[in-house]
């Protein structure tokens, strides 16, 4: 009887200790998959943070309507100065991406 015991201490043992290697396995390929997705998202905003900050038309777009509605300059200056042209960039980005969501069809973002 010794030896069937001895058998099965064994076994628990093998299997304790298969099931912690397997669990190792499986988290050391779960981080890598985390990486490789971090690392394409990464990825992908830094390009579209990158296109966005190339669009600024703001101060350009403040400084042409301020030459046309014949302000002083001071006022332009402050008008920049407190960051408006920005404020306005940032809205009109913001409705500018809603609108292109509403282009999305509700069948594929409803799950």
């Amino acid at each position: 009887m010794s030896g069937f015991r001895t058998l099965f201490e064994w076994l628990g043992w093998f299997w304790d200790k298969t099931l912690e290697v397997s669990k190792w396995f499986l988290d050391g390929l779960i981080l890598i998959i985390q990486y490789a997705f971090y690392w394409i998202f990464d990825g992908f905003c830094i390009v579209v943070e990158s296109f966005f900050k190339s669009l600024d038309f703001s101060a350009l777009a403040f400084n042409y309507a301020g030459t046309w509605a014949g302000l002083p300059t001071q006022v332009v200056w402050i008008i920049s100065a407190i960051g408006l042209p920005q404020g306005v960039s940032l809205l009109g980005g913001a409705y500018l991406l809603r609108l292109l969501l509403n282009l999305i069809p509700a069948a594929l973002t409803r799950v």
